[in-house]
Parts: C-alpha cells; structure tokens; sequence
C-alpha cells in the first residue's frame, strides 16, 4: 500500500513538471532562434561590406528570366561568412537539413 502511495506521489509531481520543463525548452529554442537571427544580420552586412553595398537578394543578373540552381539564394550567397547550416534553421524546426544542398562535406 505504501508503495502505491509513492508511486501515485511520484506521478502527481511529473505531471505537474512536466509541462514547465517543455516551457523551458521552448524558450531556450526561442533564444536559439533570436541568436540566430541576429547572426544572420552579421552576415549579410559582412557580405554587403563586400559586394559594394548590395544586399544579397540583390541579383546580378541582368536577363528577365533566371534559373538559380539550389543554394544560390540569399541563403547560398551568404552560406560561405557562417559556414554553419544550423544559422538558416530555428531551433525548435525539428526538419532535417540535407548539408549536400549547400557544398558541405
């Protein structure tokens, strides 16, 4: 009888901490987000720095119509100044990234 009495005890405090450690983990992700958003910033002004001012979305193409291959979006053109895919993914976004797409080995 006792036993059950721990067991039941043990269950009644899981439930309760359990909802507060998913709330932590998803501010930790969230700060993971923001942290990487402001490393993106960095990047796109280290490439603006080099590229005489223009942004990365700006396209250096003159024709009307353009196919990029993968990886050569703003993406692809800053990807070389962080050399981190994990900086173009949110934390808490559980969907893998194919590190092939962007010339990682």
């Amino acid at each position: 009888m006792e036993f059950l009495t721990v067991v039941v005890i043990l269950a009644i405090i899981a439930a309760i901490l359990f909802p507060i450690l998913a709330k932590t983990r998803s501010a930790a992700d969230m700060a993971g987000c923001v942290s990487n958003l402001r490393q993106l910033g960095v990047i796109s002004q280290l490439y603006a720095q080099n590229h005489d001012d223009q942004s990365p979305g700006v396209s250096e193409f003159k024709t009307g119509r353009v196919t990029f291959p993968i990886g050569f979006g703003w993406a692809g053109k800053t990807y070389p100044y962080g050399k981190s895919v994990g900086t173009f993914q949110c934390p808490s976004d559980r969907t893998s990234i194919d590190a092939k797409l962007v010339g990682s080995n």
